[in-house]
């Protein structure tokens, strides 16, 4: 979601179609792109061929309409708060990807500045927390149609961190495994993983990620200082994850200081500051520092608790 314009650019189509032809193509991309790396279902076959598969398109399924459901979903809280304040805000717009998940999410365009810190703090919440309303049952319900096991992967895999609530979520609905048991997550299980790993991406409280929008809102000047500091953090993490050094990257070109509002001394109701507090539980459950690293088995491997596609 991008707030506060900046250069001019060439203009982007936001007629219904356009964003209708974004969508179609991103639906097929987060159905298609996966399977070569996760699911296998394309090894030793042409892409003809597996194209011809129903299975790919079942399979895929089950992951790309939950995945987009929680994006489209993020991106229409935005819209809808918007709306309410009068501000002109296009449709979402998908972003197919030719790598990775498929898609490298969705935004959406609001053509005009903000000047209320009020305003801010709703149309920047909105979207995480309509998002995370999706995701969750997403993720429950994956996690309970997952299989356990306690088979040793054989050869290199991608272990994904937990957050807080799929651990919940894990010893309620599998309260038998163990140490030496893992979960072979289900494709919607996957796709609610990836739900919440896209809502505290956007709720890491910094520059104009969503998070930094609530936390301009509530803090005013002084998000500067704790802006400093939680990008610090951020700097720390990613020698934890090479992943984190891309959003490094990204708070540097968007400036750690949010831009201020008109009106930078209004402050927010009680209401809204409990909101905010929901903010925070919301990337707290969400958020894992580790979220993805490459296992290279040793030759005496031992059982470990982890998620494989």
């Amino acid at each position: 979601m991008r707030l506060f314009p900046g250069r001019r650019r060439l203009p982007i189509p936001s007629t219904p179609a356009f964003h209708l032809l974004l969508l179609a193509v991103t639906a097929v991309t987060t159905t298609i792109v996966p399977f070569g790396s996760s699911w296998g279902l394309l090894s030793d076959r042409t892409l003809s061929e597996s194209l011809l598969d129903p299975r790919v398109w079942r399979i895929g399924a089950s992951f790309s309409i939950p995945l987009l459901a929680i994006l489209g979903t993020h991106e229409l809280g935005h819209m809808i708060a918007c709306r309410r304040y009068g501000l002109p805000a296009t449709y979402p717009y998908f972003i197919p990807a030719p790598l990775g998940i498929g898609t490298f999410g969705a935004i959406i365009k609001i053509r005009a500045p903000i000047t209320s810190r009020k305003t801010l703090f709703d149309v920047g919440a909105a979207g995480p927390l309509a998002g995370f309303a999706v995701a969750v049952p997403v993720a429950v319900w994956g996690i309970a149609i997952s299989r356990v096991t306690t088979a040793v992967p054989s050869g290199d895999y991608l272990d994904f961190g937990e957050p807080l609530l799929f651990r919940l979520v894990e010893r309620l609905v599998h309260p038998g495994m163990g140490p030496g048991s893992e979960l072979a997550l289900s494709p919607l299980g996957f796709a609610g993983w990836f739900g919440l790993f896209v809502t505290a991406l956007n709720l890491l409280p910094l520059a104009q990620l969503d998070g930094g929008h609530v936390l301009y809102a509530v803090a005013g000047g002084t998000q500067r200082t704790i802006g400093f500091a939680l990008f610090l953090v951020l700097v720390g993490l990613a020698f934890f994850w090479p992943g984190w050094i891309v959003w490094v990257i990204v708070v540097l070109l968007m400036g750690i200081a949010h831009p201020p509002t008109a009106d930078a001394a209004e402050r927010l109701d009680g209401k809204r500051r409990l909101l905010a507090v929901a903010c925070l539980l919301v990337f707290v459950v969400s958020f894992t520092p580790v979220p993805v690293r490459f296992v290279s088995p040793s030759p005496h491997p031992k059982p470990v608790k982890t998620y494989r596609l």
